[in-house]
C-alpha cells in the first residue's frame, strides 16, 4: 500500500512539475513542490515561495524557512516528522499575495495530495493558508485555535516571514506551537482515526457536490464558484464576495443543489 502510495505521489508531483494552468507558470524558475516526508503525521502549508525557494526548487529554505526550522527544533519536532508545502507551488512576482485563479488551479494538486495522505495535523502558516482551507477572513479570527474539519485538525498560526517583520508575535506564536506539539504527541501511534464510514451522510454529499467544481454554485451568502470539496466535511466557494473564500458544509450545499435540480 505504502509503495503505492509513493507511486501516486510520484504522479501528483510530475503533474504539478509540468503545471502551466495559472499565469504564474511563465514567470517562475522552477516549480517549489515540498520537503518532507508526505507519511508524516504533521503537514505545514505556506502561503507560496519566495525568492530563495524559486531558486532552489526547495520550499522554506529562506530566512523565514530558517525560522520555521528553529521553531521546530525547540519545539522537538524532528525534520521527519513534518512535510511541508505551501497554498500555491510557483513563486508570485514580488511575493505577492497568490490570486484566487492561482490558489484555484494549485487546489488540483494540493488537495490530491491531502486526500491521498490524510495527514491527522495541518499547520496553516499565515492569513492566506488560514483563507482558503478554513474561509477564515482574518488570521485573527483562528489563530491560535485547534480547528476539526475534513477530519484532522488544522492549526492556523502565524507565517514565519511575519514573525521576522513583528517579533513581538514570537510569544503567541511559540503558544500556537507548544499545541500543535502536543497534538502531535497526542496521536495514537499508528496515526489514529477511525476510517471513514462509506455510508456517512456528509462524505457523500460531498461526492454528490464532485461535478459542480469549477461551477456556479447557490450558498446561503448567494451565489459563488465552487472550488474545492474535501473529502467528508467541507466545500470552498470563491466569489460570494470579492476576493472572499467561504467554507460551507458540504451537505449544506448538496441540499441546496438538490432542491435546485428539483424545481
Amino acid at each position: 500500500m505504502s509503495e503505492d502510495r509513493m507511486k501516486r505521489f510520484d504522479e501528483i508531483k510530475l503533474a504539478a512539475l509540468n503545471c502551466t494552468a495559472c499565469p504564474l507558470a511563465p514567470t517562475r524558475t522552477q516549480v517549489v513542490f515540498s520537503r518532507g516526508d508526505p507519511r508524516a503525521r504533521l503537514w505545514i502549508i505556506g502561503e507560496g515561495p519566495g525568492a530563495d525557494e524559486d531558486a532552489t526548487g526547495t520550499p522554506f529554505v529562506g530566512r523565514a524557512g530558517q525560522l520555521l526550522d528553529k521553531i521546530l527544533v525547540a519545539a522537538k519536532i524532528g525534520q521527519n516528522e513534518v512535510f511541508i508545502t505551501n497554498t500555491v507551488f510557483c513563486r508570485p512576482p514580488g511575493n505577492r499575495v497568490p490570486t484566487n485563479e492561482e490558489i484555484t488551479a494549485c487546489s488540483v494538486h494540493r488537495d490530491a495530495l491531502l486526500d491521498l495522505w490524510k495527514p491527522p495535523i495541518v499547520v496553516l502558516l499565515g492569513a492566506t493558508a488560514a483563507r482558503v482551507f478554513l474561509g477564515a477572513d482574518r488570521l485573527a479570527d483562528l489563530r491560535g485555535q485547534r480547528v476539526e474539519r475534513d477530519g484532522r485538525a488544522y492549526f492556523p498560526t502565524f507565517h514565519p516571514a511575519y514573525l521576522l517583520r513583528d517579533p513581538r508575535q514570537k510569544d503567541p506564536a511559540w503558544k500556537d506551537w507548544q499545541l500543535i506539539r502536543d497534538a502531535l504527541r497526542g496521536l495514537p501511534p499508528d496515526g489514529g482515526g477511525a476510517p471513514v464510514d462509506p455510508s456517512d451522510e456528509a462524505l457523500v454529499a460531498s461526492r454528490s457536490l464532485m461535478p459542480y467544481l469549477e461551477q456556479p454554485v447557490m450558498t446561503p451568502e448567494g451565489t459563488g464558484r465552487l472550488v474545492q470539496v474535501f473529502l467528508g466535511r467541507a466545500a470552498v466557494v470563491l466569489d460570494v464576495k470579492p476576493s472572499k473564500v467561504t467554507y460551507f458544509p458540504t451537505e449544506v450545499l448538496a441540499e441546496l443543489l438538490t432542491r435546485r435540480r428539483a424545481g
